[in-house]
């Protein structure tokens, strides 16, 4: 059996970090915002609906299963939408970007 993608030591950090949730927000709301967001973001981008239909119900793992994360292939399936054409970034408050860039390691920097 293997362990859950966030761990009580994430929730503990995340929670800890200065700026990283909004103020007054908890981790679990944050986190279902994030969900939430990256399941728009992505459709926004016509990612195709069986791949991202997990994070509209909140189940990290299975969309991570879905791309094949980790791997060279979840590199480019991130890569295919967090390059080029990047209008629809908006869709992804600050809070959201901070979960990318702590799960996923992607930084996006919006001016």
């Amino acid at each position: 059996m293997s362990s859950p993608f966030v761990t009580s030591d994430d929730v503990r950090k995340i929670e800890n970090y200065d700026d990283f949730l909004a103020d007054g927000i908890s981790f679990d709301e944050g986190y279902a915002t994030f969900m939430d967001q990256l399941y728009a973001y992505f459709k926004a981008y016509k990612c195709e609906e069986n791949i991202i239909e997990p994070l509209k119900k909140h189940e990290i793992e299975k969309f991570n299963k879905n791309i094949g994360f980790p791997s060279y292939g979840s590199y480019y399936f991130f890569d295919d939408y967090f390059t080029g054409d990047l209008s629809n970034l908006t869709l992804l408050n600050q809070t959201s970007r901070n979960f990318l860039e702590y799960f996923y390691d992607i930084l996006l920097i919006v001016d």
